[in-house]
């Protein structure tokens, strides 16, 4: 039997049989959702920002790589590596109810997010820039440049 199928505004007339197009079907919609779940630069940092805000470690760290970097301008390392990110953040979100973040000023330029950022902590607030560098989906590393 010939079948009409519509997929993105696009008609396709199929003659398959069942399991071929249940097998056709379930790859179409597997590749429109996976385009359309990519995340741009600022998405991923924003949902970065959302899970530390909340000090939601497992989506926090969800956004980092495995060989991610984090710097204190000029070069100074901060942490390398996923279980050290892990560390860090879990005795941080564990040891401050008070932790918020809120964004300044963002700009975005190809795979670089620049946040200028307002952090409470522990009662106290502080201004800091974050360079977030993103690459294959997540962030790989993040300089900080304080006052």
């Amino acid at each position: 039997m010939l079948r009409c199928l519509i997929i993105s505004g696009i008609i396709i007339f199929v003659h398959f049989s069942v399991d071929a197009k249940t097998a056709i079907a379930k790859n179409l919609y597997h590749a429109m959702q996976t385009d359309t779940l990519k995340e741009t630069p600022e998405q991923l940092v924003q949902r970065q920002l959302e899970a530390y805000n909340s000090r939601d470690l497992k989506a926090f760290l969800a956004t980092y790589s495995e060989d991610i970097i984090l710097n204190d301008l000029p070069e100074k390392l901060i942490c390398s590596g996923m279980e050290a990110l892990r560390n860090k953040y879990k005795i941080m979100f564990e040891n401050t109810p008070d932790l918020f973040c809120e964004i300044k000023k963002r700009i975005v330029l190809g795979n670089k997010v620049i946040d200028h950022e307002y952090v409470l902590k522990n009662g106290k607030y502080i201004s800091v820039v974050a360079v977030y560098e993103i690459n294959n989906a997540l962030i790989t590393k993040v300089t900080f440049i304080r006052e």
